[in-house]
């Protein structure tokens, strides 16, 4: 189980289109907040379910 985490992490920390996926999460929760809120510079990953549930 540890190995099959550690390999994920390091394909995650590896990867060139993450952090352009995670940029879009971003816009996508920022543009979901609209104007009631100022934009936000990060998120928790326990937040991605909201943004799946608005689609």
């Amino acid at each position: 189980q540890i190995q099959k985490v550690t390999a994920a992490a390091k394909s995650v920390h590896n990867s060139k289109k993450f952090p352009k996926i995670i940029e879009i999460i971003l816009a996508i929760g920022n543009a979901m907040n609209g104007q009631r809120r100022a934009p936000v510079y990060g998120f928790r990953l326990s937040s991605l379910d909201a943004v799946f549930e608005y689609s």
